[in-house]
């Protein structure tokens, strides 16, 4: 009767949109060359995961704040008909607390070495829920880890948001198995094919008191097939500095950056960040650097 926590997020990265994002004119390493993802007019969804068919957006542009050098027309990208009349219609730029729900709050989902999270609880949103729900999270650090996420809220958020915000969930109605899959090296060597994919199975109160070795299975996932809800990030770098309709350098083509919409302090902003250990939701950085964009929907 409800959408699952990764429903709400869209498909494929932005792309495209050249009067907001940026190309890049170098690389480091260098041999990468702009697509047209990065220098296609139109802003549109890009059409496949491969790391270099993302668009680079600055957060300036993405919340249309006035910049000197970064966003001197006060474009947003938002109020483009791509999302007033277009494919983009009733998706936004996520809050930090949405991609919490994604990715883990601070590398919980931790895939790179051996671990086990219990009872973490994490200030999450999605479509108009706000809540503090408990995880669980496992791997034994082979590119793979397991959790049980959207639980009953144990204690606070381990994140300080506030519980006039973000109550504790009251029960285990939103229960999901979650599965975080490294795809590819994670090298910064512009390879194509590094991906973040991650899986959610619903359970609801059933699952709470399941033990998290019961999901730790590829065959429990194998026979779930039908119902799993799948989405993939690649691993697009970023660029840095960022100019709207300009050029900067890409970095990092191999590992993941996406913005959030939310704001840190008067020089950075938040954004979702995966590498070859784990991927967390707080990150921070300079608002120039020209970062990948994945939408939530609204509805």
């Amino acid at each position: 009767v409800w959408k699952l926590p990764l429903e709400y997020v869209a498909e494929f990265n932005l792309a495209g949109g050249f009067q907001y994002g940026s190309t890049f004119s170098s690389s480091s390493p260098s041999g990468a060359s702009p697509t047209s993802a990065q220098t296609d007019a139109a802003l549109r969804f890009a059409n496949s995961h491969n790391n270099a068919q993302s668009g680079y957006y600055n957060w300036y542009v993405c919340k249309g704040i006035y910049n000197a050098t970064f966003n001197p027309s006060t474009k947003k990208l938002l109020d483009d008909p791509f999302f007033t009349t277009g494919a983009g219609h009733g998706y936004h730029l996520p809050s930090r607390q949405e991609l919490t729900g994604v990715f883990s709050y601070s590398g919980q989902a931790h895939y790179g070495s051996s671990v086990n999270y219990s009872n973490v609880n994490e200030a999450c949103q999605f479509g108009n829920i706000k809540r503090t729900f408990g995880a669980d999270y496992t791997s034994t650090g082979n590119g793979t880890c397991y959790a049980l996420r959207f639980k009953r809220a144990t204690g606070n958020p381990n994140d300080g948001s506030s519980l006039g915000d973000f109550p504790l969930a009251a029960d285990n109605s939103m229960c999901c198995a979650y599965r975080y899959t490294r795809v590819g090296s994670f090298a910064n060597d512009n390879n194509l094919t590094a991906q973040l994919k991650v899986e959610c199975v619903y359970l609801g109160e059933a699952g709470a008191s399941m033990p998290i070795a019961t999901i730790s299975d590829d065959s429990w996932w194998s026979a779930r097939a039908s119902e799993t809800v799948t989405r993939i990030f690649p691993a697009a770098g970023y660029i840095y500095p960022a100019y709207v309709s300009g050029s900067g350098t890409l970095n990092y083509r191999g590992l993941g950056y996406y913005w959030s919409g939310t704001w840190y302090d008067s020089s950075f902003s938040l954004f979702a960040y995966f590498y070859s250990l784990n991927a967390r939701a707080y990150s921070r950085d300079s608002r120039n650097h020209g970062f990948a964009v994945r939408l939530f929907s609204s509805e």
